[in-house]
């Protein structure tokens, strides 16, 4: 009776601890997944240079390469946005170095001219505050008098109250035997992107040399056959004129536009500038396109008339009088040519036009007459009536028509 009990008692909790077991089996089937994820597989290797398959270096991005390797312009913090402040800042530079050399000369007189390295800026210069100025303290300048054979001194302003100079230190090196003296540096006013703003002056320079190179080429062009472009070379001079360098003027040929020349100067000093100048001659449309450029030195136009017929008589007659000369050398009217390697090139460039500007009538009425039109000016319409001047062929007299 007591095993019977006993044997009732333990079947109910076998019963509860099947179910336990099945009751979780069923969880875990419903919870757990099937399968478990895909492992991420690695980056397949980028090809190196001399293995198939390679496109771009290892370390390039090609969403972000930049295709045009020439260097940047890049923010200069510090830089003047203007020039008129540029110009001052250079100007009192120029006026503290010339006060330390000046006073460093008085030195090495009194010295019996020998120099004493030991020499400082404070002991030649006293007071370092004679220096202050709007821009530049006295603690801007250094002074350095290198060992050598000569008595060399190095005078620099290498800081703008204690800041770095956005383009690096100014220098003079001077020999104080000789009077010697170069002076290295700049002071640019820049744009936002760092690209350099240049003065009017500047503009004036770049416009003479650029228009000169137009007017030299295009007089050789006009001696070639149609479809041939003149030779480029020695089209642009060496010009050494402040603040430009050789380099900075090209002269080239336009990809993709035959006939089509470039005479351009984008950088200073080998910076690049906010406002290129450029000159485009396009001779198979006979056009020319001026680049933008706020600075009115930049290639100006004439203004006024009277002023404009009194600067261009003494050319226009030389003209006229040459285009005469070649009908009277039995040369028909087709023949008769402006420009040319045998024509007066200092008059187009006295007039200021290209020769594919310039308008030429010739009368087949006794006496033959000649006249030159000028209307344009490197592409733009004269500001007023155009000039017409007149010569008869085998005379002396030849004046305005209007």
């Amino acid at each position: 009776m007591l095993k019977r009990q006993a044997q009732s008692k333990k079947l109910p909790l076998l019963i509860a601890l099947l179910a336990v077991l099945v009751i979780g089996g069923v969880g875990a089937f419903f919870l757990l997944p099937e399968e478990p994820p895909p492992q991420p597989k690695p980056p397949a290797p980028i090809p190196q240079a001399n293995e198939p398959g390679h496109q771009n270096p290892p370390d390039t991005d090609p969403l972000t390469a930049d295709p045009n390797a020439r260097p940047r312009p890049k923010p200069k913090p510090g830089a003047p946005d203007r020039v008129d402040v540029a110009q001052a800042m250079a100007n009192e530079v120029r006026d503290g170095l010339d006060a330390i050399r000046a006073r460093l000369e008085l030195k090495f007189k009194y010295a019996e001219y020998q120099l004493d390295r030991s020499w400082t800026l404070e002991l030649i210069m006293r007071k370092l505050e004679r220096l202050d100025g709007e821009y530049f303290l006295g603690t801007d300048y250094t002074l350095a008098l290198p060992q050598g054979d000569e008595p060399v001194a190095e005078i620099s302003c290498v800081t703008i109250k204690g800041a770095e100079l956005p383009d690096g230190p100014v220098r003079l090196t001077v020999n104080l035997r000789t009077g010697e003296s170069t002076t290295t540096g700049r002071i640019f006013a820049r744009d936002k992107a760092g690209r350099v703003l240049l003065a009017d002056a500047a503009y004036a320079q770049a416009t003479r040399i650029l228009q000169n190179a137009v007017l030299n080429h295009a007089n050789m062009q006009a001696d070639i056959g149609d479809g041939i472009l003149a030779p480029l070379e020695n089209t642009l001079r060496a010009w050494r004129v402040d603040p430009f360098i050789d380099s900075d003027f090209k002269a080239a040929e336009v990809a993709g536009r035959s006939l089509t020349i470039e005479f351009a100067c984008r950088t200073v000093q080998g910076e690049e500038l906010s406002e290129p100048a450029v000159i485009t001659v396009d001779y198979g449309a006979r056009s020319v396109v001026l680049s933008r450029v706020s600075a009115p030195t930049w290639m100006p136009m004439p203004s006024n008339r009277e002023k404009f017929k009194d600067d261009c008589r003494w050319s226009l007659r030389a003209m006229t009088t040459q285009l005469a000369r070649q009908l009277a050398d039995g040369k028909s009217a087709e023949e008769v040519r402006v420009g040319g390697v045998n024509s007066l090139h200092w008059v187009l460039t006295s007039l200021g036009v290209l020769p594919f500007e310039l308008k030429v009538e010739i009368s087949a009425d006794t006496p033959q007459t000649v006249a030159v039109e000028v209307s344009t000016n490197f592409g733009r319409p004269l500001p007023f009536k155009r000039l017409r001047y007149v010569a008869q062929v085998g005379s002396k007299l030849s004046d305005y028509a209007d």
